[in-house]
């Protein structure tokens, strides 16, 4: 009897917490249908995901150019251009120092 008293509960709970779920989904209906009625603020959304758009083009590019900066970077450096270590110019000695194992 006390198990089915729990359950009972529980299914109370569970439907008080939909109930809530769908009147912020009729909240959030009667804002967009808001947004809708006036024009200018339909716009004004209308831009802003307009711009969403071209930003997630800019993020795309520079994931782009930083992989391939890296790439590079760490060919010019990892890898080193140079030879033996006499070869190494003065100001770049430190670099070398810090990435020479960037490749083991």
């Amino acid at each position: 009897e006390e198990r089915l008293e729990g359950k009972a509960a529980h299914h109370h709970s569970s439907s008080i917490i939909i109930l809530f779920r769908i009147m912020r989904l009729f909240r959030v209906v009667r804002i967009l249908r808001l947004v809708k009625m006036v024009r200018p603020l339909y716009n004004l959304a209308i831009g802003v995901l307009a711009a969403l758009q071209g930003i997630a083009w800019v993020v795309v590019i520079m994931v782009i150019a930083l992989y391939t900066t890296g790439i590079v970077c760490t060919r010019i450096i990892g890898q080193s251009l140079f030879e033996t270590p006499e070869e190494v110019p003065v100001d770049l000695e430190e670099s070398v120092h810090h990435f020479d194992s960037v490749l083991d």
